[in-house]
């Protein structure tokens, strides 16, 4: 907050606290100390100090070289978690799923590839390529869900494995001439296939043989007859085809059908109530075919009322959201989706773009509507229990456009709507949301000059919980709100289409192909090398240094330490060289194998300052920065008024001394990190507006600014037609 020190004359404003980013559309005039009317990449850290967001640094890419350039492909979604016996990072890229060792680079023999120094990693499976991709975790195993398909992965198999479904016992006590019995489940959604419990009386099992009839009827080809499998189950054991089993088919309208099989050629048949379970598949039978439906959906959401063991899916463009079923043992499983399993929301024209579990209810966002879902046990006819889940409307004409993207924010969903993020906040006594179109606040008025811009259908929404920071991605800028300091700020140039926390580090899939993580320990965007790169100044090489003839030059750059600038080198099997003529660099310089993105582009200005007397012209001769000593740390200042559109900026440089230049006689350790008070000379007279800029174009500099303060001499009344 702004405080004043003194009531003369001559006054002293100071910044304590960075109040982060404030558009206002209707001028600035009002802003407070501390807020700044333009900000990009700029944070807020805890403290309220402002300080250069953090450096990338890239730890893999994924793509391929063409024509000598390397081409990304997109990072289409990202998973961290445990899994099997350890941690796994997944990555959908380029139409596959990687299993991504961050524990292990590429071999340090394999120097020519294309990924050398980078993560390690093992190609899974396929996927949809260009389409998003989500990862479920799940019973122990994570399911991939891309809107074409669904697979699953154990961690430790060799690759996906296709989710072919539970297979549902549909009837039981079932005829042997009819068919006809009992319904015990319902069908699954995600395949054909269906198990029947059959009855034997004890005339029917002395016959030499015996017919099971169908009520459905699968087609009579080979791969049919093949799926069908008939077991005993008083000994668990199946009656193989080739001795036992014949088919009893049929021909209509030229389609040959399976009615039934038929036990004989001394098949022992066993007699009682369900002792012979039949299993067969209606694929391809009109009619039969849904597992599309399931499929399709890419997005998911785990609920039940008190406990998150069912799971829900939505997402293929329709107003339908389908929640699993129980297994024959009355377990949760991701496998069952029972036909009646699902949940028509409001009008059928409008889809279901996101689902959120809040306290005991699940919330349903549409594009222009929000629905409120309930637990509730359902007591059937023949007194049966069914799960039951209720919905109802909440608020009719706001909802959330990003498919896919509301975030619990601090314990309330957040989501993209109508050019606006909204904070969904209860009303009622047990948190969970009612009908009331107050509970919708709109938290982005802030930004809201920016978020106009983004087209919210397309962004990507992350919340950290450790850092208490929530990030709205779209088109290369990101909108971040830190909500433990309800501030927002702006970060320009990052392409992010999927984030994961890995030890509290953000690790950003990007769209050039690249996994980059923050960091503020690596030279700006650059990485350095490891070991293998570090050699001992000889060549044990005899053939031609890279670039000789027939050869493609392959070049990388490395930091030059003594001058600090970036040089170009060509690289022979992990060796550097200065030139294609064969000179090796001088023993152990460090290589930079990353070149990197733009150079981070910092911009800070206030808003338009009158310092409490708008009726006053006034004159600032100096002012004071404290900042936080770090390596490579410095930026630029410079004001600008109403009377001048520019004044001559001020570099403010502050490095602190690393280890190896230290005099540890001279020096007391706590020292080193005290902030450091600058003195800025200004010379800004005989204005009335003041507005205060900060800003660095680079890919080293760091900067943590603590506070400012201002002096500022009250001088003339502003006089008429000024």
């Amino acid at each position: 907050m702004a405080t004043i020190s003194t009531v003369t004359d001559t006054t002293i404003f100071q910044i304590k606290r960075w109040l982060g980013l404030h558009e206002s559309p209707e001028g600035d005039t009002r802003l407070k100390l501390g807020e700044a009317a333009e900000l990009r990449n700029w944070r807020i850290t805890s403290e309220g100090s402002l300080q250069i967001r953090k450096g990338t640094e890239m730890v893999r890419k994924f793509g391929a070289r063409s024509n000598g350039d390397w081409v990304g492909t997109p990072i289409m979604g990202m998973w961290h978690g445990f899994l099997y016996d350890q941690n796994h990072l997944l990555v959908a890229t380029g139409g596959k799923v990687y299993d991504v060792n961050y524990n292990q680079t590429t071999s340090t023999t394999d120097y020519m590839n294309d990924h050398f120094d980078e993560w390690d990693v093992t190609e899974l499976g396929d996927v949809q390529s260009g389409e998003h991709v989500e990862f479920m975790p799940y019973n122990g195993v994570i399911y991939v869900l891309d809107g074409n398909s669904l697979q699953k992965w154990d961690g430790h198999s060799a690759s996906l494995d296709t989710v072919s479904g539970y297979v549902p016992i549909i009837l039981v006590g079932c005829s042997c001439s009819t068919g006809a019995g009992s319904m015990l489940e319902e069908t699954n959604l995600l395949n054909a296939k269906r198990i029947m419990w059959y009855t034997v009386s004890a005339e029917e099992a002395a016959q030499a043989s015996l017919t099971f009839n169908f009520q459905e009827h699968p087609f009579a080809t080979q791969d049919m007859k093949n799926a069908i499998v008939i077991t005993n189950r008083a000994t668990g054991v199946a009656y193989a085809h080739d001795t036992y089993v014949t088919f009893e088919t049929e021909l209509i309208d030229s389609t040959e059908y399976i009615t039934g099989v038929t036990l004989g050629n001394g098949a022992v048949i066993p007699n009682g109530p369900n002792v012979i379970a039949i299993e067969y598949d209606m694929s391809g039978v009109d009619g039969y075919d849904f597992r599309s439906e399931i499929v399709s959906n890419r997005y998911w959401e785990f609920y039940n009322g008190e406990n998150d063991n069912r799971v829900f899916l939505y997402g293929n463009g329709s107003n339908i959201c389908y929640y699993s079923g129980l297994d024959g043992a009355g377990n949760p499983t991701a496998e069952y989706w029972p036909a009646m399993n699902q949940i028509a929301i409001g009008e059928s024209n409008t889809p279901i773009t996101g689902i959120i579990r809040h306290f005991t209810k699940l919330l349903c966002f549409k594009t222009t509507s929000t629905y409120s879902i309930s637990f509730s046990n359902v007591v059937l006819d023949d007194q049966s229990v069914k799960a039951g889940f209720y919905y109802k409307p909440t608020n009719r004409e706001l909802g959330n456009d990003a498919l896919g993207q509301v975030r619990l924010v601090n314990n309330n969903a957040v989501t993209l709507c109508n050019g606006n993020i909204l904070l969904w906040r209860s009303s009622s006594s047990d948190g969970s949301l009612t009908y009331d179109e107050r509970q919708a606040k709109i938290m982005s008025d802030r930004v809201d000059n920016t978020v106009k811009t983004f087209d919210l259908k397309s962004a990507y929404c992350y919340d950290c919980n450790y850092d208490t920071e929530y990030y709205v991605c779209q088109g290369g800028n990101v909108l971040v709100y830190n909500y433990g300091l309800d501030v927002w700020y702006k970060y320009s140039n990052l392409h992010i289409n999927a984030i994961v926390e890995i030890d509290h580090t953000i690790y950003m899939g990007m769209a050039d192909g690249s996994i980059r993580r923050f960091t503020r320990n690596a030279r700006g965007d650059y990485k350095q090398p490891r070991i293998a790169e570090v050699f001992d100044g000889t060549n044990p090489l005899t053939n031609l240094p890279y670039g000789g003839s027939g050869e493609e030059k392959w070049y990388t750059k490395y930091y030059y330490s003594s001058g600090h600038t970036m040089r170009r080198c060509y690289v022979q099997y992990g060796l550097p060289y200065a030139d294609a003529t064969g000179t090796l660099l001088s023993a152990n310089t460090p290589v930079l194998i990353d070149d990197g993105i733009e150079e981070i582009d910092a911009f800070w200005r206030s808003g338009t300052l009158s310092f409490d007397r708008d009726w006053k012209r006034k004159i600032s001769m100096v002012m004071w920065l404290n900042v936080l000593p770090e390596s490579d740390g410095g930026f630029y200042v410079r004001h600008v008024s109403d009377r001048r559109a520019s004044y001559p900026e001020k570099i403010i440089s502050f490095p602190s001394f690393g280890f190896a230049n230290i005099n540890f006689n001279a020096f007391d350790f706590g020292a080193l990190r005290w902030a450091k008070a600058i003195r800025v000379k200004m010379r800004v007279k005989k204005y009335v507006f003041y507005q205060l800029i900060m800003e660095s174009k680079s890919k080293t500099a760091t900067a943590t600014i603590l506070d400012a303060d201002i002096q500022v001499r009250y001088w003339a009344n502003v006089k008429a037609g000024r």
